[in-house]
């Protein structure tokens, strides 16, 4: 199932926020409230105007993609991991370029200044040093840092102890 591409919303129109308490995570100007355990069908329905595709593992694991977004008011997409109909971890991607519409993988340094951005906003809306790229919470886990296997920057949370 793919749903229809949503045009780019202009930057910090749709954010990303995160609740340092709770780890509920929202989208500002949607109905999405994203929490431990938020049933599959309630996040489809409130970013339908984002989802970009989904991709079902076929073992519990289903994987909801939505563009359009903004995280620390920069263009953004968001990536909800869901077991068995229940969410359980969020990943995003930031784009820093001047032309978000550009089309190639990011260079060395375009990752590094992700990874260094996001670690910036996580730091600032998390109140939490973030040393080594991740801070845990009561919730479970945030994290940002240079992911090997993707070759590329990797940001998001888990829930969960």
């Amino acid at each position: 199932m793919a749903g229809t591409p949503s045009p780019a919303s202009p930057a910090g129109e749709h954010e990303i926020t995160i609740d340092p308490a709770t780890g509920f995570v929202t989208v500002v100007g949607t109905a999405a409230t994203i929490r431990p355990g938020e049933g599959r069908e309630a996040v489809a329905a409130a970013l339908a105007p984002f989802l970009r595709t989904t991709q079902d593992h076929r073992n519990g694991h289903e994987w909801l993609r939505f563009r359009g977004l903004a995280f620390g008011g920069r263009p953004a997409a968001l990536s909800v991991c869901f077991h068995h109909g229940k969410a359980r971890e969020l990943a995003w991607s930031v784009d820093l370029r001047d032309d978000p519409g550009e089309a190639s993988w990011p260079s060395p340094g375009e990752i590094e200044a992700e990874v260094a951005f996001v670690l910036a906003v996580l730091r600032e809306r998390l109140a939490r040093p973030f040393r080594n790229g991740e801070e845990r919470f009561a919730w479970g886990v945030a994290w940002s840092m240079y992911d090997r296997r993707g070759d590329t920057a990797g940001s998001g949370l888990r829930y969960g102890p």
